[in-house]
């Protein structure tokens, strides 16, 4: 019987002939019948390749049914193993092996495969295809397992064949196993031959769009490939691609990115070892550095300006970036100088790279200057010239991304060259190379680094000046053929930005960056100063026509804001350089706008942007037409203090002054309310009934007329959007602003009644948009919310509240996306708010305040209703989308109210089915929020949305947390007289929110993690620093937890913040070794620390340690004191507590020298609390307090100061603590000191003085006689008594504390008793002008290492003692000359005092020199002090100092004071010709 006939009428495969069998019963001996009816079916039908190809459909014809019927034959194993027995049979008949026989098979069928493909320049298997291959290697796998497939002769059968090996094929045989590529490249000796240009052909091939599959499996072939070539010894292939890529980089097409993305480290290292993929991605930076390296040095200096990451190519700045990835900066600049070092390098290459370096990694700044530093060591160490352009190089490089990403080149060549500790300061020979080398950079330097040459030269010494002179000329010649001039360059112009600005930009900057440090310091910055004296032409015709402008442009934001969104500007830029010369360096560009891959893909042309606004001189109009603020803000006061300084000239500031007036009148001219505004009003109601009538396309298009409209009504200005103080709206404005709001409202009930918020068209969104084209009309929108919320909040119903919130939500979606918060702890904002403007998101948070019940009331339903309705919008968006849909400030409102309000919500409902929140979208169930009505259901639905699943997921997103300093600020903000809770419901809330919630919530969501330390810490921060936006005045608060209930709830959290306390001693939760009082003081000092010493910087110190003070006296003082116990032996340690007193309680202490009375004696409490613990009380403060003579004498000055008012607390406190125990010694001595000073004062009679430390005798008699003038004789009667020698001491703290005074009374102008003090330190100074003791007391501003600082001076600030000198030289100047006379007889009065003389004149350069109503200017002041100086050295003995001590007053004046510097080389020399 033939096939046919059995088969009947209709063929069947093999597949099906198998398949059918199965659903009978098998039997035992069903196999073996089976296996020989196939074998005669094979006998007659022998053509192996239909049969591999009925292999491909076994799997997929069979069904479930037949997948539970068979259990113990498997048909498609059956299938293996008869191709493997006819496999065999087929050998045996030819004589040849089986595997022969399978792979002649298998590539037959592989040809019969890749020829169906008719696109002969396709490079990949289409779908079918892959499908067919892919079944044909899992029965190729089959025969393998079956001994009847050999792999290595497939390979050479398919090499003889296929010159260029098809790389799919090659993929999908490593990937089913059957030949690994490892063993393909490792056999095949011309696999350099064919390999490198089947992988172009295939980065250079785009699939088809439909084909994403076939996208994928390309980027898997070249990503396999390219990592098994990684791990191969074949680096030739790889280097040659290498070098196919820098050919083509500059075209930048598909199949170079597609390179690109192949060398991800992601892609291709995940069958690399880190080592093998760092050698390979090392040698393909180095094969980038010394490619094609065809220009010279000069070249790169000339054409360097075009080598930044933004003009380079892209494709060459991602391979950087992608090659980099796995690299450390450290890692990567130390390969990049090794090969520096030893290759010839593309300079193009290597400053693109630097550029790219810098750009995308923040640490690349510190460790590129690390590096410049080594560079110029080794350099001027070796005089080597290739390191030296090298860091010229580089340095350039990073200046030309600008100052946000590197230091400018003059700030770098000033640092590195400006001063005495430049690299080249160390010999003649250093700074001979140095100017050789910038002279033989001249020919082709740019001119902008010619010019910061000139203007900032390297130091140089005065003997070698002329070399310097030398290249200054010529490089002012080679400015000269450039025509370029060195007056033209700006204040603080950057060489990067040059030829980026014009004249006018740069001018402008320059008074934005003057302005900026003048609002720091406070003082005129010295470049505007040496402008008006070196530069003036530069300054009178560039600088001040800036500055005199009634308003300027000040950031790239604000003209964002004003031209409208990004999206719509960015069309309508042009190319990026012509950009950059309008709005001023990239890096200001790049803050503004994001990121500049965005930008490019958006930018037009910069023609279509002129034609759409004018002309550029039309805009630069729209751009000055800004009106005045209202009030003085930082450059109208430096206008007034240049002004002042005779900086300006009269006409030139009259002019300014009548244009200010005028600008004032233009600005505050009402305007008639005509037609226009009932064209408004009529615009508005037909767009609701277009809303109404679902007519969506047409009410968007009316929105565009609206808008022309509003700006006929409102013409738009770049006023703040917002301000500390809501000013009254113009009629016309409130008019128009009303009309807006009321529309809105009412288009969103009209909106809303046919659908809900999500299937509703972008008519909210487009409308809000108006306004943002109007800067004054948005400020006049938010001024009118703010004053609805707070005045006429309870006329304000549902629709109202309603309609109000969702314009809220579409107006804070239409702003800037804010900066994602970094992980960890929000902290608290700095310092006091200055009025001025905010930003629009910060403007609504305002004006949804939160302090009263009206208000929390008022906002808990907006931002309820907000929420709800950015949730309905969002309804089946993930969380991470949601937050496209609602705000940020706006939800945080909802976490902080619905707890405070509704106890309910307090409790964490458990997760199970019906209890837990609610699961799934928001539907009907919150929509219910459009139509609520009474107060019942509105409570209902707020905890309906709080419980509910949507709402609650937005918490984990980390924008969305309301953190433990936030709620801390937000709870600052409520007044306590007008709060929604009583005082027992605050009580109870607050210690929930603290204990239960924030505790134990995790620090990455805002909590504290289980520490209470943490919790301490921001309890103690948000007391010390109030929320910016409350005003409050310190000496008014009132921290007791019992006071009324009016003012803020600091008092509250100052209680909370005791509870935490008292359970931390009674359960001591920290333990004995750390204590709570020194991890307080750790706190604060931490607060306090700061690097600066600028005025608000001490301001701030002072009012931190203001704070500080009123909480340290609301907590228990004995808690600062420490219990050791050593041997049995318990002793008191108050290490921290001194340390706290001398580092900071001192740096704000004023010039009286001492700590408040209050302070004083809460401390003193403490001692004697902590001494009662120990075996000898007494013993143990009279210890302690010996201990703070020395380590703490402000603590021991403030004591006698207040020992008339603090020494009757402290006895009676005593004597309950210690009933039998004697008052201890050392507090004894104070009251015996305090009398025998005061009998002093009395009686001329001198009585023994009594024993202690000098400190207390001292400050016991300043106390005693600073009081008044009626004691003078005594006074002069007690120094009588006390010249002997052993009483020096005392003499000498006692002058320090009385000069302490005396500039207490220069640095106060309303001290009454101006005179006194100055009397007492002369009479002193007439007692101790021959002893040098008080000499070193009075320091020179240069402490001197080896000198212990005596204790009194540990009393003053640090202040006082960097103006103690000019203090002291203003007492001697007004001695009289018998005394000066007996003064130079002292050793070393006159090497201090000349000492003296210069720190008082770096005080006076530096701006810092005292001037009051009862002192001369300090001008005059300090001029008699060097007339008074330059006396003495004439009046001066030879033997008054030392030569070597001559010689140095001499070079310390050289700078300073020539004059003084002139006479001290005189006198040494006439005293060297005296002793010749």
């Amino acid at each position: 019987m033939s096939l046919q006939a059995s088969c009947g009428s209709q063929k069947r495969p093999l597949c099906s002939l198998l398949a059918g069998r199965s659903l009978k019963k098998p039997r035992l001996n069903d196999g073996e019948r089976l296996q020989e009816a196939a074998v005669l079916l094979l006998d007659q039908n022998q053509n192996l390749c239909r049969l591999f190809q009925e292999l491909q459909n076994m799997e997929q014809n069979r069904n479930p049914k037949q997948n539970q019927a068979v259990s113990d034959v498997d048909p498609l194993n059956v299938a293996g193993l008869l191709v493997v027995s006819e496999l065999r049979r087929q050998a045996d008949r030819r004589g040849v092996a089986v595997g022969a026989v399978s792979v002649k098979t298998m590539l037959d069928r592989l040809d019969e495969i890749a020829g169906r493909q008719e696109d002969k320049l396709r490079q990949m298997f289409t779908s079918s295809q892959r499908v067919q291959l892919q079944v044909l290697l899992e029965a190729s796998k089959l025969l393998l397992c079956q001994g009847a497939f050999c792999p290595r002769l497939l390979w050479a059968e398919y090499r003889r064949d296929q010159k260029h090996p098809h790389l799919e094929l090659l993929y999908f045989l490593h990937l089913y196993n059957i030949l690994t590529l490892d063993f393909i490249i490792e056999s095949d000796d011309a696999v350099a031959s064919w390999l490198p240009g089947q992988l172009k052909a295939l980065c250079c091939w785009t699939p088809p769009q439909e084909e994403e599959e076939t996208r994928q499996v390309q980027q898997e072939v070249l990503s396999t490939v390219v990592g098994v070539l990684v791990a191969s010894v074949r680096s030739s292939v790889l280097d040659e691609l290498l070098l196919w890529f820098l050919d083509i980089k500059e075209e930048c097409d598909e199949g170079a990115e597609r390179w690109i993305q192949t060398l991800d480290a992601s892609l291709c290292g995940g069958s690399v070892s880190p080592e093998a993929l760092q050698r390979f991605f090392a040698h393909c930076l180095t094969q980038i550095f010394t490619w094609n390296p065809k220009l010279t040095v000069s070249d790169a200096v000339t054409l360097q300006n075009d080598w930044t990451v933004a003009k380079a190519g892209r494709c060459l700045t991602s391979l950087c970036c992608k090659l980099a990835a796995i690299f450390s900066v450290e890692q990567l600049l130390h390969h990049l100088q090794q090969v520096l070092e030893t290759h010839e390098v593309n300079w193009k290459h290597v400053l693109v790279f630097v550029s790219t370096l810098l750009v995308y990694d923040q640490s690349a700044q510190s460790n590129l200057s690390e590096a410049l530093c080594r560079l110029l060591s080794s350099a001027f160490g070796g005089y080597d010239l290739e390191k030296l352009i090298t860091a010229f190089l580089l340095a350039r490089q990073g200046a030309l991304e600008g100052t946000g990403v590197f230091p400018s080149y003059t700030d770098w060549f000033k640092m590195s060259f400006g001063g005495r500790s430049g690299f080249h300061a160390g010999s003649k020979k250093s700074l001979v190379f140095l100017l050789k080398f910038l002279s033989d950079l001249v020919p082709f330097e740019p001119p902008q680094y010619l010019k910061v040459h000139i203007l900032h030269p390297p130091f140089v010494p005065p003997k070698h000046r002329s070399l310097l002179m030398e290249y200054v000329t010529l490089a002012k010649t080679r400015l000269a053929d450039l025509q370029e001039s060195v007056e033209d360059m700006g204040l603080y112009e950057d060489a990067s930005a040059a030829g980026a600005s014009s004249l006018q930009s740069q001018a402008a900057q320059d008074v934005e960056k003057a302005v900026c440090l003048f609002e720091s310091s406070g003082r005129i910055p010295a470049a505007v100063m040496e402008a008006s004296i070196f530069r003036r032409p530069y300054f009178l015709t560039r600088f001040l026509p800036a500055l005199l402008k009634p308003r300027a442009v000040r950031t790239f934001s604000v003209f964002v804001r004003a031209v409208g969104t990004f999206s719509v500007f960015v069309r309508a830029v042009g190319t990026f350089s012509v950009f950059v010369r309008a709005v001023g360096t990239f890096s200001v560009f790049v803050r503004a706008v994001g990121t500049f891959s965005v930008f490019v893909r958006a930018v037009g042309t910069f023609s279509v942007f002129v034609r759409a606004v004018g002309t550029f001189r039309g805009l630069s109009r729209f751009f000055s037409c800004f009106q005045l603020p209202l009030e003085a803000d930082a450059q109208m006061n430096f206008i007034e203090v240049l002004k002042q300084a005779e900086k300006i000239p009269a006409a030139q500031y009259s002019q300014y002054v009548e244009s200010c007036q005028k600008r004032r009148q233009q600005s505050g001219s009402p305007r008639r309310p005509g037609a226009p505004l009932a064209v408004l009003q009529e615009q508005l109601q037909e767009f609701t009934q277009l809303l109404a009538a679902g007519r969506d396309p047409e009410s968007l298009g009316l929105l565009s007329r609206i808008s022309l409209t509003l700006s006929v009504i409102c013409p738009g200005s770049d006023d703040p959007v917002g301000s500390a103080a809501t000013p009254s709206l113009p009629d016309l404005h409130l008019k128009v602003v009303d009309l807006i709001l009321r529309s809105f409202c009412q288009s969103l009930l009209v909106a809303s009644r046919g659908n809900p918020p999500n299937r509703q068209s972008e008519w909210g969104s487009r409308f809000v948009c108006l306004l943002l084209d109007n800067r004054q009309l948005l400020s006049s929108v938010i001024h009118r919310l703010k004053d609805l919320f707070h005045r006429q909040a309870a006329s304000l119903k549902p629709a109202h509240i309603l309609g109000l919130a969702a314009f809220i939500v579409h107006l804070q979606a239409a702003q800037p996306g804010p900066a994602q918060p970094e992980p960890g702890p929000a902290q608290p904002e700095p310092g006091p708010a200055q009025p001025g403007p905010v930003p629009v998101e910060e403007a609504l948070d305002l004006a949804m305040l939160s302090s009263s019940r009206n208000s929390m009331l008022l906002s808990v339903r907006l931002a309820v209703a907000a929420v709800s309705y950015g949730l309905c919008r969002g309804h089946s968006a993930s969380p991470q989308r949601l937050q496209d849909f609602i705000p940020r400030s706006l939800y945080k409102k909802v976490l902080y109210l619905v707890p405070r309000l509704f106890p309910e919500a307090r409790i964490r409902p458990e997760r199970q089915d019906g209890d837990g929140p609610t699961s799934g979208h928001l539907g009907d169930d919150l929509a219910l929020l459009w139509s609520f009505n009474d107060g019942t259901s509105w409570s209902k639905l707020v905890l309906h949305l709080w419980r509910h699943a949507a709402f609650q997921q937005l918490q984990q997103l980390q924008q969305y947390q309301l953190c433990f300093s936030e709620w801390l600020h937000e709870e600052l903000r409520v007044q306590r007289n007008s709060d929604v809770l009583s005082d027992a419901e605050r009580h109870q809330y607050q210690q929930w929110a603290c204990w239960e919630l924030y505790l134990p919530r995790p620090e990455e969501q805002g909590g504290c993690g289980g520490d209470p330390r943490a919790l301490c810490s921001r309890l103690l921060t948000a007391i010390m620093e109030p929320p910016p936006s409350r005003e409050m005045n310190l000496e008014n608060l009132d921290f007791s937890p019992g006071s009324s209930g009016t003012g803020t709830c600091l008092p509250d959290l100052l209680s909370r913040l005791q509870e935490l306390v008292y359970e931390a001693q009674v359960g001591e939760l920290w333990g004995r070794r750390v204590g709570l009082g020194d991890f307080l003081l750790r706190v604060v000092a931490e607060k306090c620390a700061a690097s600066s010493s600028s005025v608000s910087t001490r301001l701030s110190l002072q009012r931190t340690m203001e704070t500080w003070n009123r909480v340290l006296l609301a907590l228990p003082p004995v808690m600062f004191f420490k219990i050791k116990t050593e041997a049995g032996q318990s002793t008191v340690d108050c290490s921290e507590l001194l340390q706290h007193i001398t580092q900071l309680q001192r740096k704000a202490c004023p010039p009286a020298s001492a700590l408040p009375c209050a302070v004083t004696v809460h401390l003193l409490k403490g001692l004697l609390f902590a001494a009662g613990q120990c075996g000898h009380p007494a013993a143990e403060v009279d210890r302690v307090w010996s201990l703070m003579s020395a380590s703490c004498p402000l603590l021991l000055v403030s004591a006698v100061r207040w020992w008339q008012q603090i020494s009757p607390v402290l006895v009676s406190l005593w004597t309950r603590l210690q009933d039998a125990e004697p008052f201890p010694e050392q507090l004894q001595l104070l009251s015996t000191c305090r009398l025998w000073a005061c009998s002093l004062r009395v009686g001329p009679v001198l009585v023994q003085i009594p024993p202690g430390p000098v400190l207390v005798q001292a400050a016991s008699l300043h106390g005693a006689f600073r009081g008044g003038a009626e004691c003078q004789q005594n006074f002069r009667e007690v120094l009588d008594g006390l010249r002997e020698a052993e009483n020096q001491q005392v003499l000498v703290s006692l002058l320090f504390l009385f000069v302490t005074d005396f500039l207490s009374e220069l640095l106060d102008p309303q001290e009454k008793s101006s005179g006194r003090s100055k009397w007492f330190c002369s009479e002193l100074l007439g007692v101790l002008v021959h002893s040098a003791e008080w000499l070193l007391l009075f320091g020179s501003n240069e402490p001197d290492l080896e000198l212990e600082p005596d204790p009194v001076t540990l009393t003053v600030s640090d202040v006082c003692s960097r103006l103690m000198p000019w203090a002291v030289c203003s007492l001697l100047q007004q001695q009289s000359a018998a005394f000066h006379q007996r003064a130079l007889r002292c050793p070393g009065f006159l090497h201090s005092t000349t000492l003296w003389y210069l720190a008082a004149l770096r005080l006076f350069l530096d701006g810092e020199a005292p001037a009051s109503a009862c002192q001369a200017e300090p001008t005059r002041v300090l001029d008699c002090i060097k007339q008074f100086v330059l006396s003495l050295i004439q009046q001066a003995p030879a033997a008054a100092m030392s030569c070597s001590q001559w010689r140095q007053l001499e070079t310390r004046c050289a700078d300073l004071d020539p004059e003084l510097a002139a006479s001290l080389s005189v006198h040494l020399d006439h005293t060297r010709a005296g002793f010749l």
